[in-house]
C-alpha cells in the first residue's frame, strides 16, 4: 500500500474486504486530488499535442480493454507519481481488483 503526499493510503485488491466501501471512498478522495492535472488522450499524436499544451499535466492513454483487463500507457509523468498513484488515476479512483505495471504501462484488473 502506498500513500499520497498527505499520508492517505491508496487501497488495492479490496473487492472482498469487509470495509471495501470505506476503502473505495478513500480512494475516490485521493483520485479527486489529481483530476485537474491529468489528461486522457486517444493516440500518441494527441499525447504529443497535450504535453506541449499542458507540460505540467500527467498524460495517459487507454491501449485496450477486455472483460478481465484494461491496459494504459503513461505518456508523461512530470509530477513523478508512483505506479500506485498512476494506477489509481487510470482506474478513476477504484483499484478494487488490483493492478500491475510500471510508470510507463499499467494494467488494471476488471474482475
Amino acid at each position: 500500500m502506498n500513500t499520497t503526499l498527505d499520508n492517505q493510503p491508496i487501497w488495492s485488491r479490496y473487492a472482498y474486504d469487509v470495509d471495501r466501501d470505506i476503502k473505495f471512498q478513500q480512494n475516490q478522495l485521493i483520485y479527486k486530488q489529481y483530476t485537474d492535472t491529468v489528461d486522457r488522450v486517444y493516440s500518441s499524436i494527441d499525447a504529443e499535442n497535450t504535453i506541449r499544451e499542458h507540460p505540467d499535466h500527467t498524460v495517459i492513454s487507454i491501449l485496450g480493454s477486455d472483460s478481465d483487463l484494461t491496459k494504459y500507457r503513461i505518456f508523461h509523468n512530470p509530477q513523478n507519481l508512483t505506479v500506485e498513484q498512476l494506477a489509481l488515476i487510470c482506474d478513476r479512483g477504484d483499484l478494487r481488483f488490483g493492478y500491475h505495471g510500471d510508470t510507463e504501462y499499467i494494467t488494471i484488473r476488471n474482475n
